[in-house]
């Protein structure tokens, strides 16, 4: 997310706000806030990255071989990426790296992956945050809170390594 707002402390020649920074500083330790992503209600090959922020979302497509997949305009700009495999979309070829731009007012998209494919095709999709109210992105130190409201904390898949705290080995003396 963009952000007008930017609070210096040192190496420049602009304002300093060192104690305001300081104020905003946490010092709470642990894993990152890993955005799991939500299933979408009528397509199990949707998955929807949505943050707190209305800038931005990713919707993660998944077609297998053999599978056709319609994807209705979510009616913002948006950009498509080819991460992973091939297929058609509407009817042209589609390789991974490859990205697209989707006008807000186009029609839905038309998926397809042949039969002879060995996997699936998996596309990204941003555009601007249409479920702003329903994040899947969870703040662990606002659990409960408003940026949390209905969501479950996804567990990190990495454990703490440890980092620069009072008790921490990599600080000097």
């Amino acid at each position: 997310a963009c952000s007008d707002n930017v609070v210096r402390a040192g190496l420049t020649p602009k304002f300093k706000d060192v104690d305001n920074l300081v104020d905003m500083l946490t010092y709470s330790t642990g894993g990152p806030s890993i955005d799991a992503g939500a299933y979408s209600g009528e397509n199990a090959d949707i998955i929807r990255y949505s943050p707190p922020v209305p800038e931005f979302e990713v919707v993660i497509l998944h077609i297998d071989p053999g599978q056709t997949l319609t994807f209705p305009n979510p009616h913002h700009p948006s950009i498509l990426i080819i991460l992973e495999g091939s297929g058609e979309m509407d009817g042209k070829l589609c390789r991974p790296g490859r990205s697209y731009y989707w006008p807000a007012h186009a029609d839905a998209l038309h998926f397809t992956v042949s039969e002879e494919r060995r996997g699936p095709m998996k596309v990204a999709v941003a555009h601007r945050n249409t479920n702003l109210g329903r994040p899947t992105a969870v703040n662990r130190d606002d659990f409960g809170g408003h940026s949390s409201h209905r969501v479950s904390v996804p567990a990190s898949p990495m454990p703490y390594q440890g980092g620069f705290g009072r008790n921490s080995p990599m600080k000097g003396g």
